[in-house]
């Protein structure tokens, strides 16, 4: 459940990755193992998909909690002057550093 792909980004270059699709398999010994485990994030869900996907048990339990925020104290802004593409991560630190702090 890997995904290999060779890239050849210039002359002479190559670049050979390894992506990890379904990490079942290899997470699955290491629960079974554990005496016991604490997954959390925002995004887990819904729970059965990321329990196959990550490996765990059948049994696994699952807990969801409210978030702590109303809809209303959520705020969404854009700020097309800023690139967020990997080339100019770097240059675009700054200013979403500032634009946050301004908040």
């Amino acid at each position: 459940h890997s995904l290999c792909e060779l890239a050849r980004p210039g002359r002479g270059d190559a670049r050979l990755s390894i992506q990890n699709l379904i990490p079942a398999d290899f997470l699955a010994p290491r629960f079974v193992a554990a005496h016991s485990v604490l997954l959390f994030s925002a995004t887990l869900s819904p729970g059965e998909y990321y329990r196959d996907l990550l490996g765990l048990p059948e049994e696994t339990l699952f807990r969801s909690l409210p978030g702590p925020f109303s809809a209303d104290q959520l705020q969404v802004h854009f700020a097309p002057h800023i690139s967020t593409r990997k080339l100019d991560r770097q240059g675009s630190l700054g200013p979403i550093a500032q634009l946050i702090a301004r908040q």
